[in-house]
């Protein structure tokens, strides 16, 4: 059922099943389907929820004024889907169909789940003040790079990253600071991603070692909490939110904040990368293709 389903997409089925038991339901139906892609938090079903001001708390909270929990614990394993959850994943198929994507994301589930009209998901969108072709308006005009019309209050660019990326951003200040820099470079970013994302102390150490060849350590001094960021860093981040929009991304992740620094060629951090002997082609590349098998961060 779910072959051409996303990473994203997958997961947030997992979540529905969770939620499902959850309730102590023995079903996955569309109001389960609906808490799955508000809690998997990074596709853009659930960027297009918050842009309305609806969060898991607030769906939660709806769906539990409609749905009774079950009397009895429900066991641990996978739970079947209701004839209306069914339909949702033939729709999204169909959705996914209908704009030439190869693949079928959370974008597309939220988009089959708002066609079942008299499903419990959709009765608490509208209970949430969210009618249903007003969310598909969005999710469409965000998939084709359109206007988004207000209130919608995804313009805030802060929205569109990932807290990953946030955590890589707080990284990479710590790293600049450690360093005594008064301002964060994109030396410092390519620190926060290696160790937000490896863990590996070696590797974080040896690309410090590389920076500090480049970009030397100053005397101590007092410095802000947040430091400044430089042209290039800013400009690296530019192209992160450019090469989001080209995949067709809702969200800015640090896997686009490495394809901005790769662009941003003359950054120290593209320097570093060379220098641990690696060609930016070839991890921009790689990025792609990751991107591509539907993982995002």
């Amino acid at each position: 059922m779910f072959e051409r389903f996303t990473d994203r997409a997958r997961k947030a089925m997992a979540l529905a099943n969770q939620e499902a038991q959850r309730f102590n339901h023995k079903y996955i139906g569309t109001e389960h389907i609906l808490l799955g892609l508000a809690k998997e938090g990074t596709g853009l079903a659930a960027m297009v929820l918050k842009g309305f001001d609806v969060d898991l708390r607030k769906v939660r909270l709806e769906i539990e004024k409609l749905v009774r929990s079950g009397p009895d614990m429900v066991p641990m394993g996978k739970l079947p889907v209701t004839p209306e959850a069914k339909q949702v994943v033939d729709f999204a198929i169909e959705e996914a169909d209908k704009l030439k994507d190869s693949s079928v994301d959370t974008e597309h589930v939220l988009l089959g789940l708002i066609r079942q009209n008299e499903s419990v998901a959709v009765q608490a969108l509208a209970n949430l003040g969210l009618q249903a072709d007003e969310v598909r308006r969005q999710v469409l005009a965000i998939v084709n790079d359109a206007p988004v019309a207000p209130p919608f209050l995804y313009s805030e660019p802060w929205d569109r990253f990932t807290d990953h990326f946030r955590r890589v951003m707080s990284l990479a200040n710590q790293e600049a600071k450690r360093l005594n820099h008064e301002y964060v470079g994109t030396e410092h970013f390519l620190l926060g991603i290696l160790k937000a994302d490896t863990g590996v102390a070696a590797n974080v150490q040896k690309a410090r070692d590389e920076v500090e060849k480049l970009v030397r350590p100053r005397p101590d001094k007092e410095l802000p909490d947040k430091l400044p960021q430089t042209p290039r860093a800013k400009k690296a981040i530019e192209y992160a939110f450019e090469e989001a929009r080209t995949l067709g991304h809702c969200y800015v992740g640090t896997e686009h904040l490495l394809l901005g620094l790769i662009r941003e060629h003359d950054g120290v951090a593209a320097h570093v990368l060379v220098s641990l002997g690696l060609e930016l082609d070839q991890v921009r590349q790689e990025v792609l293709d990751i991107l591509g098998n539907g993982v995002g961060g």
